[in-house]
């Protein structure tokens, strides 16, 4: 029985991550909890103490900011906001540790300096709207070092690197705000790191549902295959018009277009077609049906007739989404997608099952994730395919 507890990788994930003797001290009775483990408990009090006396020494300037230091207690005020909601929905998820704590110091104090560097752009504005811009500035810091990036490379003539990654998370649905700052701190910052993640890791630490993360990594995957979309509005305002939008089958081609670049384009087509991920999309358009094998070199076997007429010829390429049918199904890390998908819910009804399952019989079986854990360890590979 030793040697098993010993052998559980399991226990070794939680002895690395909350530390050997935290697991030991759970075995015992008298568990108590450590002074230095809570250290930023009592760090992120003593600061939000502090910064809440000054708010409350002089609450005047909440009617009239004048002052510096007025506009940073303004975003005082937008950074507790943003870290009084995390904590409490931290709390409700049974996520709220000690590192919730730290990540809050860290954020009310970034959005402190970056408002005093940001004040020198901002000091010949009207400080009604300064203190409006230092508290969404509390709220969402990376506004403000966006900002500062811009002015910077105006005056230095120079590129500098944007803070904004081209593949962001906040454009995988479902992922809010709360869940994105939740990841960030498990050292995922865009959809690259989403999708080449350890799934295991990131339940484990994040408590995010099972079902919900698989999703946001089959979109990710989908999304990291097309071209970018816009960031910015400025950007959406640079995009150069390249040959005829307007021909059949050539919206989608190139790097931009007259209204938006190519991965806008195809995007908004496949999702007026329902698909909103990898797995939907190997789905809708099987690759044996979609890219059927040649038959002679350099000649291409023609679709079937039931397949054909459903191509959306006029909004996206053909030749382009056969190539990325393609790719998607050889990607790798659409395993573990196509794993929890194959062992969740199923329709007692043989005919309300997919397609590719309705020849099994089985009764309906709901897998217990703790049982079987979605890494994509066993059984790889998508259903009823290659």
């Amino acid at each position: 029985m030793h040697h098993q507890d010993h052998d559980n990788i399991y226990q070794k994930k939680f002895e690395a991550y909350y530390g050997r003797s935290v697991v030991r001290r759970c075995r015992e009775k008298d568990y108590a909890v450590r002074v230095d483990s809570m250290f930023p408990v009592f760090l992120a009090t003593g600061i939000l103490a502090a910064l809440w006396t000054t708010v409350l020494w002089e609450p005047t300037f909440l009617a009239a900011p004048r002052t510096l230091w007025d506009l940073e207690r303004f975003t005082f005020l937008g950074a507790y906001t943003f870290v009084l909601q995390s904590l409490i929905r931290r709390f409700f998820q049974s996520d709220l540790r000690a590192s919730a704590y730290a990540s809050a110091v860290l954020r009310i104090i970034i959005a402190l300096l970056a408002m005093t560097a940001l004040h020198q752009v901002l000091m010949d504005q009207p400080r009604r709207l300064e203190a409006v811009a230092a508290f969404v500035i509390g709220v969402f810091p990376t506004v403000a070092l966006q900002a500062l990036t811009r002015v910077a490379a105006t005056v230095l003539h120079v590129l500098v690197p944007q803070l904004t990654p081209e593949y962001p998370l906040n454009q995988v649905d479902g992922l809010n705000v709360w869940y994105e700052s939740r990841l960030l701190e498990e050292g995922i910052e865009d959809m690259q790191n989403l999708a080449t993640a350890n799934l295991v890791d990131v339940i484990l630490h994040t408590r995010v549902p099972v079902g919900r993360l698989v999703d946001w990594v089959d979109q990710s995957i989908l999304y990291l295959h097309l071209d970018r979309v816009e960031r910015s509005w400025s950007e959406r305002r640079r995009v150069e018009p390249k040959g005829d939008d307007n021909a059949p089958g050539k919206r989608t081609k190139g790097s931009a277009s007259s209204k938006a670049r190519a991965g806008t384009r195809t995007r908004l087509a496949l999702r007026q077609l329902g698909i909103r991920s990898a797995t939907d999309l190997l789905r809708a358009f099987p690759p044996e049906q979609a890219d059927p094998v040649c038959d002679e070199p350099g000649r291409r076997r023609p679709l079937p007739g039931s397949f054909a007429h459903l191509w959306p010829m006029e909004d996206l390429d053909e030749d382009q989404v056969r190539i990325l049918l393609r790719v998607l199904d050889e990607e790798p890390a659409l395993a573990p997608v196509w794993n929890w998908q194959q062992r969740g819910v199923v329709a007692r009804e043989v005919s309300r099952r997919p397609r590719s399952d309705r020849g099994a019989t089985e009764p309906a079986i709901v897998t217990n994730p703790a049982a079987d854990p979605p890494n994509g360890m066993k059984d790889g590979g998508r259903p009823g395919g290659s």
